[in-house]
């Protein structure tokens, strides 16, 4: 089995996701893969790790979603999985509830 890991998705997702019944809620899983030591797009240096770093994103990523009515249900950290061969290459999940899908694009 082959995993392509992606930080964006492609038009076709992009697309699929836009389309359709934009009125049902949603859940988004996501599957959270953390460097060693945190690195920045600006060069700058840091002593955080990546799970510190995400951790800090995360407390803005949740205010952005509690302007669209959206939360975070579930996180937690991935020990193993019931099916499948791909352990390592997760280290933390979480899933965020959106009140309606079109909210997942704002």
């Amino acid at each position: 089995m082959k995993v392509f890991n992606k930080l964006s998705p492609n038009d076709e997702q992009l697309n699929g996701f836009v389309e359709g019944d934009v009125e049902t809620p949603i859940a988004m899983v996501n599957l959270l893969k953390f460097k060693e030591k945190a690195e920045y797009e600006d060069g700058r240096d840091t002593n955080l790790s990546g799970a510190e770093a995400y951790a800090i994103y995360g407390e803005k990523v949740q205010e952005c979603l509690k302007k669209v009515g959206a939360e975070i249900v579930f996180s937690g950290v991935v020990s193993r999985l019931m099916l499948g061969e791909v352990e390592d290459l997760w280290d933390s999940v979480a899933i965020a509830r959106y009140p309606v899908e079109k909210q997942c694009s704002k």
